[in-house]
């Protein structure tokens, strides 16, 4: 049938999914008379209604009696009672016979925190899906369908058939009016949660999270490609550990820049979402121009591009790079998973001066780590024979260790970007690469610490403090 005749005739209950007629079954039995499917009401494979739809999900949601969640059903074909195989027993008491049925003891998580970056645990596919975080987090009552049994979740308790002990396993990051948390941390932490779900196409990553932003929503604050222009540029420094940047292809309607967490694929961590032992932090980039380019109705969806203009320190790097075997050869760059103080065997290991004084060079105590959003594709390149590859420290904040804080002559810690020269890639809109007026564009590919001298750091930033440039 076509959309204009379910419209018109209705659907038959025969066509219905069987999880899609268990829902309607429950909601008879609360005599609650309307529910929302979104395969039903959404119209599949446009990318018009799912731009238009999915910017009004946070209504739909949070305005809900209840949502139903069919948390382990891999398909609308497998139901929301879809249990394990319960045990029997036959007993007689006071001369008649009963036949009890029981289950075995579930394992419930009790711990708030575990030793992996990401407690949460995922193995119900529901709660996998990346496209189903804002609807878990912004419903006021949901009940999750699990093999083992129902959870019943809302805003002030997790409760579930056998114990009301089962918060950690459904923990979410909190939302705005509800924590003494700011809303920077916040956004922080939904970004966190949101990323390291899974999502079947990358153009989504944006779209996937639009409809939460009007909760972090503020008067002339401006979202940009999943970065709030109020928490930038501090906001820039997200990393990830296992990401990689899709090949642009000409056409795509979802391009978002390369200083935006949604270019990357996988888990991303967030520099507002956990507090870092350092003191007296600094801002020293500022934020000149800020643009990103939507391609449908929804200005918090897909973007096929964008850039930031800023003022900051811009450090170059030497571009003599060579691996080095023993990691206390000094002078040294470490590109791995791991930021300074955690270095492990996984990193890789190149050398390069600091590119910025011919006569200085790192000392042992020296530290430029950095974490490449791609780094199967960079590290490769940078190890080629002859590679000439241009790399450039850009400094968004400065802050002290608290291991030398009281040391007159300790050691400063610059926080920032790496980046290099951009080149415009195919297919690419072009007024979302339109050239600045000064002729200083990159590119990011990575986030990264320095920790130096503090007079050498000083003089490096007095040197390079009013770089203006623009990162695509």
């Amino acid at each position: 049938m076509t959309l204009p005749e379910y419209t018109k005739d209705g659907i038959k209950w025969t066509d219905l999914p069987k999880t899609f007629q268990e829902a309607i079954l429950l909601a008879r039995k609360l005599d609650i008379y309307y529910i929302w499917i979104d395969s039903l009401c959404i119209v599949q494979d446009s990318v018009a209604d799912w731009a238009q739809q999915s910017a009004q999900m946070a209504d739909i949601f949070s305005n809900a009696y209840l949502t139903i969640a069919a948390s382990a059903a891999k398909n609308g074909q497998e139901g929301l009672l879809n249990r394990h195989k319960l045990s029997t027993v036959n007993i007689e008491h006071n001369s008649k016979a009963y036949t009890l049925s029981f289950r075995g003891i579930e394992r419930h998580e009790m711990r708030e925190q575990d030793s992996t970056p990401f407690p949460e645990k995922t193995e119900l596919t529901l709660r996998g899906r990346a496209w189903c975080f804002q609807e878990e987090l912004l419903s006021r009552r949901i009940v999750h369908f699990t093999k083992d049994e129902i959870v019943f979740v809302c805003r002030e308790a997790t409760m579930c058939e056998c114990t009301a002990r089962w918060l950690p396993r459904f923990k979410l990051p909190p939302i705005i009016g509800t924590s003494h948390r700011t809303p920077n941390a916040i956004w922080g932490s939904v970004v966190e949660h949101y990323t390291r779900r899974q999502i079947s196409f990358y153009r989504d990553r944006l779209p996937g999270l639009s409809s939460l932003t009007r909760l972090f929503e503020k008067s002339q604050d401006r979202y940009l490609a999943g970065l709030w222009e109020s928490h930038m540029p501090t906001s820039l420094l997200w990393w990830t550990e296992h990401g990689s940047r899709p090949e642009l292809h000409e056409g795509s309607q979802s391009n978002p820049p390369s200083w935006s967490w949604a270019s990357i694929t996988g888990g991303v961590h967030d520099p507002a979402a956990k507090p870092q032992a350092l003191c007296d932090i600094e801002e020293v980039a500022e934020m000149l121009n800020a643009r990103v380019y939507p391609t449908t109705d929804d200005p918090r969806g897909m973007v096929s591009g964008g850039h930031i203009t800023l003022r900051a320190p811009l450090l170059p790097l030497d571009r003599m790079w060579q691996k080095y075997r023993e990691r206390k050869d000094p002078p040294y760059c470490i590109f791995g998973k791991e930021l300074p103080g955690l270095y492990n065997n996984g990193s890789l290991h190149v050398s390069c001066g600091p590119g910025w004084d011919q006569g200085h060079q790192w000392t042992e105590d020296d530290i430029c780590s950095c974490l490449l959003d791609d780094t199967a594709k960079l590290s490769s390149s940078l190890l080629e024979d002859g590679s000439d590859i241009l790399l450039f420290f850009l400094v968004i904040r400065t802050a002290y260790p608290w291991r030398n804080y009281q040391s007159v002559n300790g050691r400063l810690e610059l926080q920032g970007l790496l980046l290099k020269p951009f080149e415009a890639p195919e297919g690419v809109h072009q007024e979302a690469v339109e050239a600045p007026e000064h002729k200083l564009v990159f590119v990011r590919v990575g986030m990264g610490v320095m920790e130096l001298c503090k007079k050498d750091a000083e003089k490096a930033l007095e040197r390079f403090g009013d770089t203006i440039l623009t990162v695509f």
